[in-house]
């Protein structure tokens, strides 16, 4: 009796944990469908492990900061992180704005407006090359692409040029003073060149009307420096001999040649060391471009070659300013 109770006992005993199994397994079975699905969410969002960021789908717009967006391709061949920063620093400088005072000389040499989107481009290509406290935001990048993020503080960016505008004036102002010293000396290409260095100083702020004292006046300076600058150059007068050439073509001639003579229209004295320039402003051909006048006020053109059909041509002979900027 003993045996068969303990043989029931342990039939009990066995189907007990064997329905507890069947639940178990019943249980098991039906979650594993959910444990398979977070599987597969799981490696859906292992593919966004590397977000765009926000800046990529809108450029930051903000009071405080300048802001450039710059890409490049990864494509082996390119530093592709320097072309991104380039890229960046564009595209931040095209946000600076240039403001055309109506008092400024601008406005004098640019009756038409034609001189200010190059004017504006100028100054833009300047700051690029000037802008050295930018700062890197953020960069992101996938297998292909690169992208980087620049920003420049407007209000340091402003101490910065204030600055370089207070030495600019200082600097024009020397020139200036010197320039009108030159003229009262009779000294014209002397005080020309002066003008010239003084102007090239302050050429990134022609837009701004520069007001100072000078000799107990107020004065802009930019304003004087271009008007006395035109009045000398007015005062010159260039003449050529001969005024015209005819040539025929038939013939063949290696060079022409043309004699330019400066002289002061007041006082009618011939100008020394005076640089010109030649070029074409009708048809073309070959012309040695520079030159300066000799102790007889003249400088010999030179003429090699006649490249256009048309019938008639114009060759300019003027003032080569350009060859101040060394003086």
């Amino acid at each position: 009796m003993k045996n068969r109770r303990k043989l029931k006992l342990t039939r009990i005993a066995m189907r007990i944990p064997f329905k507890h199994l069947l639940l178990l397994l019943v249980i098991l079975v039906s979650c594993s469908p959910a444990i398979t699905q977070n599987k597969g969410k799981n490696k859906k969002k292992g593919k966004v492990e590397n977000p765009q960021p926000a800046w990529l789908s809108a450029k930051p717009q903000t009071s405080l900061y300048y802001v450039g967006i710059g890409h490049s391709t990864k494509d082996g061949t390119n530093n592709y992180v320097q072309e991104a920063k380039k890229g960046a620093l564009e595209d931040l400088v095209s946000d600076i704005k240039v403001n055309v005072s109506s008092s400024s000389v601008l406005t004098q040499i640019d009756e038409n407006k034609a001189f200010h989107d190059k004017y504006e481009q100028i100054i833009q290509t300047t700051a690029a090359d000037e802008i050295e406290e930018f700062e890197l935001v953020e960069s992101w990048e996938d297998g292909l692409n690169y992208w980087v993020y620049y920003r420049l503080s407007k209000q340091r960016y402003k101490e910065i040029k204030d600055k370089q505008k207070r030495d600019a004036v200082t600097l024009a102002l020397d020139f200036f003073t010197k320039a009108r010293q030159s003229e009262d000396a009779k000294n014209t290409i002397q005080a020309l060149s002066f003008y010239y260095q003084g102007f090239r100083a302050i050429e990134k702020y022609l837009a701004e009307p520069i007001t100072l004292q000078f000799q107990g006046k107020d004065i802009i300076l930019t304003n004087e420096i271009y008007a006395n600058m035109q009045r000398l150059l007015d005062n010159i007068q260039i003449t050529t001999n001969p005024a015209q050439l005819s040539i025929n073509r038939r013939v063949a001639q290696s060079t022409y040649s043309v004699i330019a003579t400066a002289k002061d229209k007041t006082t009618k004295s011939v100008m020394t060391d005076l640089p010109l320039k030649a070029v074409f402003d009708k048809g073309s051909g070959d012309v040695f471009p520079d030159y300066k006048t000799d102790d007889k006020g003249s400088a010999k053109i030179l003429l090699t070659k006649i490249g256009s059909r048309d019938l008639e041509q114009s060759l300019a002979v003027s003032v080569n300013l350009l060859a101040f900027a060394g003086s």
